[in-house]
């Protein structure tokens, strides 16, 4: 997985949102040979609402060692369903005994944060 920080997030016609970098060239983190794009691949997330929207989001292939990765933008975490910012704040509620009742907050057990 390529964790990316440059993107903006495309709406097709059909409603489609793609998320697409904006950086002209990615390295292989293995080998670090340019990366090329091979196609896209549907990735779905739960926003601090909860609801689940879907983004498709870009495989980049390497020309030297065959590795795919996938390019992910930052607010989505590897192998976890809900952004970012909800797992933050389900570390949060945990550790510091409190409720947070200003957004969607998945139990702790649900998010299986790796550091707990």
């Amino acid at each position: 997985m390529i964790i990316i920080h440059n993107y903006h997030v495309i709406i097709d016609t059909n409603g489609i949102e793609k998320c697409v970098s904006c950086e002209s060239e990615l390295r292989c983190p293995v080998c670090g040979e340019r990366l090329f794009c091979r196609d896209w691949k549907m990735r779905w997330y739960r926003d601090v609402d909860g609801r689940k929207h879907v983004l498709w989001i870009r495989r980049m292939k390497c020309g030297i060692c065959d590795r795919l990765h996938n390019e992910l933008p930052d607010f989505i975490i590897p192998y976890k369903q809900h952004v970012s910012f909800t797992i933050e704040k389900a570390v949060e509620e945990n550790l510091l005994g409190k409720e947070l009742l200003s957004a969607y907050i998945p139990d702790v057990k649900t998010v299986k944060t790796p550091f707990l």
